[in-house]
C-alpha cells in the first residue's frame, strides 16, 4: 500500500480537494484516472496521448498489431473514442 499523505473530503457536488503533497507534478485541467482496486479508490495520472504517439512512432513499424489495439494493450485510453 502506498504512503499516506493526507485526508480530504467528498463535498456536496462529489469533488475532493488533493492534499498539498499529492499535487506536486500535477497541473490544472490535467486529466486524471480513477480505478477502483479491493474497495481503494486509485488515482493516477492518464497517459499523455501526444506524448504516448511520439514516444511510440517508428518503434513498432511494421507490426501488424494495430495502433489502437497497442494502445489498448497499453493501458492508454482515449475518452472521445
Amino acid at each position: 500500500m502506498g504512503e499516506e499523505v493526507g485526508e480530504t473530503r467528498v463535498d456536496d457536488k462529489w469533488r475532493i480537494t488533493m492534499p498539498t503533497d499529492v499535487r506536486e507534478g500535477l497541473q490544472k485541467g490535467q486529466a486524471l484516472r480513477v480505478q477502483t482496486e479491493g474497495g481503494r479508490i486509485i488515482i493516477e495520472p492518464s497517459a499523455d496521448i501526444e506524448r504516448f504517439e511520439r514516444e511510440l512512432k517508428g518503434c513498432v513499424r511494421g507490426s501488424k498489431i494495430p495502433a489502437k489495439k497497442l494502445k489498448e494493450i497499453w493501458g492508454v485510453r482515449h475518452y472521445h473514442d
